[in-house]
């Protein structure tokens, strides 16, 4: 979205503001844990809150307890204390270093190798997250984005075709495992549920900050990938988003929701339906059970990159949701989410077999928000 006025003022929501990627950034840790090969079913301790070596508390939403739960499940709830536990394991720099090899800048505002790199703390654009997503389901071929495919002109002898920019950022097995655990988000139960309604094979994450100051959803079909970063900026500072169309806080699986499952559907109208490829079970063998059980205590920018499995790579903007967009200077990084750099781990993980099958409900997702606001042919890029 570039504004009421891009003549006036030449920024770019989709590929100039950042804001917090909260919990849009636990797929990395999943492809840091698969590299070292820790199977998507090993069990962590899910209970609620953690207690950072600084007296800090890190709580899942609602403070909710779930005990011991594999990477599958915990990926569908989105449960925080799990993906601490599980980037305690790996070390947050091999989180980090997924994260870059997937296409996340090293530049990135906030993005370090301390505990909370896994909750999201470090600011993207919207365009970075598409495109690491889009590495996801491109089975871990990551593409350098453009935003001109082409540029043909009979009249001054121009053809210009970009040049595509394709290196491996990871393996095809970690990657199918990778893309098993984000269906969970997208399936009964998972915090984007609804995104099953676009009749197709999708995987994602739902991105949700402290104080509600930024609200994403990231997802794909091997085809697509789309990304939607939803902020409200006041003279440069992050405000919560609040009493929005209706919905006392918004989060990743609201309004950002509703307009990725909006434009995807129309992306990919007559699009033949393509699956993703079977999860591998990379380290299943090495799962075990415990002797003991643990007993602890808005302006909305849609970004979209096709998986470099597709037709030529795009980049598209969705026009801006009711919030009135930012009038001032690019918005400076979210600081919500705040958390000190810690390096001393939370209590090490316990791992057992799950339950076969994929991940029981356990609380539906909120009431589905009015569609986003009437949608505009995106241009041809």
């Amino acid at each position: 979205y570039g504004g009421p006025d891009f003549q006036a003022r030449q920024f770019s929501a989709a590929t100039d503001a950042t804001m917090q990627a909260g919990s849009s950034f636990k797929p990395f840790a999943l492809v840091a844990a698969l590299q070292k090969g820790i199977s998507t079913r090993t069990r962590f301790n899910g209970d609620s809150p953690i207690t950072l070596p600084d007296g800090t508390k890190v709580p899942n939403e609602g403070n909710q307890d779930f005990g011991l739960v594999d990477l599958r499940r915990a990926t569908a709830k989105s449960i925080n204390t799990v993906f601490l536990g599980l980037n305690e394991q790996v070390t947050p720099k091999s989180t980090h270093d997924a994260a870059v090899a997937a296409g996340i800048p090293a530049d990135t505002n906030g993005l370090g190798e301390t505990l909370n790199n896994v909750l999201g703390v470090s600011s993207p654009h919207v365009l970075d997250m598409a495109n690491a997503y889009a590495t996801i389901a491109a089975q871990g071929q990551r593409a350098t984005p453009f935003l001109i495919a082409s540029v043909t002109s009979a009249e001054v002898n121009i053809d210009y075709r970009a040049q595509k920019q394709v290196t491996a950022a990871f393996g095809k097995d970690v990657a199918a495992d990778v893309i098993d655990a984000m269906r969970q988000v997208t399936a009964p139960g998972g915090t984007a549920s609804r995104a099953s309604r676009v009749g197709r094979p999708v995987a994602g994450k739902t991105g949700t900050t402290d104080e509600h100051k930024s609200v994403w959803f990231t997802g794909f079909t091997p085809q697509l990938s789309v990304s939607v970063g939803m902020y409200k900026d006041v003279g440069g500072v992050p405000q919560p988003l609040e009493n929005i169309a209706g919905i006392t806080e918004l989060s990743g699986n609201s309004i950002p929701l509703s307009i990725w499952m909006d434009f995807l559907t129309a992306a990919l109208k007559g699009a033949p339906v393509q699956d993703f490829p079977a999860r591998v079970g990379i380290g299943d063998n090495q799962v075990v059970v415990p002797s003991t059980t643990s007993t602890s205590t808005p302006t909305t920018t849609t970004v979209t990159t096709p998986s470099t499995t597709s037709t030529p790579s795009t980049t598209t903007t969705a026009p801006p949701t009711t919030t009135a967009p930012p009038t001032s200077a690019p918005p400076r990084p979210t600081t919500t989410r705040p958390r000190p750099s810690v390096t001393t781990p939370v209590a090490p993980p316990a791992a057992v077999p799950p339950p076969a099958g994929a991940p029981p409900p356990e609380s539906a997702p909120p009431p589905a928000p009015p569609p986003a606001a009437g949608q505009t042919r995106p241009p041809a890029l």
